[in-house]
């Protein structure tokens, strides 16, 4: 049995493979920050298994490895596919894509070809190197590999991060999928643990309470259904597309409840929430004044005659350019409609975060905590006065009935 010990850097661990790649390779290896030997394979069904072994012996481990590759190895499997990295863009762009945003959609069939620009159609995927990664970031900084028109304009390094993620997306993918004659199209991620670029500090800025009165007495001046979008924004700290394709049937006015669909959400995340009292009393004056009720769009096209479509994510961008400019917000700030979904998740940050997360329509609590809730002096002077309020609490005499 042909095993090797690869010897890594303190920060990634050490590892040691035994077997074949493509057919009975078994990896063990030490996790960064975890103790124990944990144990990486495909089992006889192609199922991925990771595993920890339980202990941190090394020599044991290479024992295990070895045991397992060589029960593999007098069972013969399919090897995995020589794909092309044009093939798995397609086969990706037609099976994954679809499923994603409409953002998302666009964002990979616009950067694909770039990915092709820079590696090559015919490139098998596995050949993918830390030299391939790094010149792609390189060249996109540079401006060297632009979508169509933008040559020798540098990108963000917020647009790079979203370039290297959905190159990993598409290779972790392909790790997973069969490609129809039982084997894999890629046995390992190659770029897997490369770094991503991330902005430091990313612009993202928070509507004020001051900010949002001059924002509301605009809308109020521009229409009543656009003074309501800005009301249900404050309110409800929800994306602007899922306000927009809001219709008559999903609130309860009297329960004071709103249903926010997954169809319509960013992550799919079909719920119910309270509404607040303004929020109520704004659709209820909207809808004393259009009469509009069942499935009717609340905010509709007034493109559209017969009322079948919804305000769309054009109008409601330039909306916002007409409202912030009447608002005299800062220009080039970066404050358009998800300033006030930064706002809802500070101004309720006393909120429990699992309370929170649904209020808001998050995914996670991490999300929450980690993109858009900043640090508070205020939030942390409040915290430690109940150090004072919990240290009066002990100094103070117990009354009751003492036993005698």
């Amino acid at each position: 049995m042909n095993g090797e010990v690869r010897e890594r850097p303190a920060a990634s661990g050490w590892s040691y493979i035994a077997g074949e790649k493509g057919r009975n390779r078994v990896r063990v290896f030490e996790r960064d920050g975890r103790p124990g030997v944990w144990m990486d394979y495909r089992d006889e069904n192609g199922k991925r298994i990771r595993q920890p072994l339980g202990h941190s012996d090394r020599a044991k481990a290479k024992l295990a490895a070895d045991d397992v590759a060589a029960k593999f190895g007098r069972h013969e499997r399919a090897p995995v596919a020589a794909i092309t990295l044009r093939s798995c863009l397609t086969t990706y762009e037609r099976e994954v894509t679809p499923q994603k945003s409409r953002t998302a959609q666009a964002h990979d069939r616009r950067t694909f070809p770039l990915f092709l620009r820079a590696f090559g159609a015919g490139r098998r995927l596995s050949s993918l190197n830390r030299r391939d990664w790094d010149s792609y970031i390189q060249r996109r900084r540079r401006g060297e590999l632009a979508v169509g028109g933008r040559e020798g304009r540098a990108v963000r390094t917020r647009v790079l991060e979203q370039d290297c993620n959905l190159l990993n997306a598409v290779l972790n993918w392909a790790v997973r999928a069969g490609d129809g004659t039982g084997g894999y199209l890629l046995e390992r991620n190659p770029l897997a643990g490369l770094a991503v670029p991330r902005e430091e500090s990313p612009r993202r800025p928070i509507l004020t309470r001051e900010q949002y009165q001059a924002v509301r007495k605009a809308a109020e001046s521009m229409s009543p259904r656009l003074l309501l979008f800005v009301t249900l924004a404050w309110y409800t700290g929800h994306r602007s597309k899922s306000i927009r394709l809001l219709r008559w049937s999903d609130v309860d006015l009297e329960a004071a409840r709103i249903h926010w669909r997954g169809e319509n959400d960013k992550i799919d995340y079909d719920h119910w929430n309270p509404l607040h009292a303004e929020a109520v009393a704004a659709l209820k004056g909207e809808r004393s004044r259009t009469g509009a009720i069942g499935d009717a769009w609340i905010f509709p096209s007034p493109r559209s005659k017969d009322a079948s479509g919804a305000w769309s994510e054009h109008a409601v961008v330039n909306l916002w350019k007409r409202i912030a400019a009447r608002a005299d917000l800062p220009p080039r700030e970066r404050y358009g409609w998800h300033s006030f979904r930064r706002a809802f998740a500070n101004t309720l940050r006393d909120v429990a975060l699992r309370d929170l997360k649904d209020l808001g329509g998050w995914k996670s609590t991490r999300t929450v905590v980690q993109v858009y809730q900043q640090p508070s002096e205020d939030a942390q002077r409040r915290g430690l006065a109940a150090l004072d309020s919990l240290a009066a609490a002990e100094r103070a005499p117990r009354t009751g009935t003492t036993r005698g």
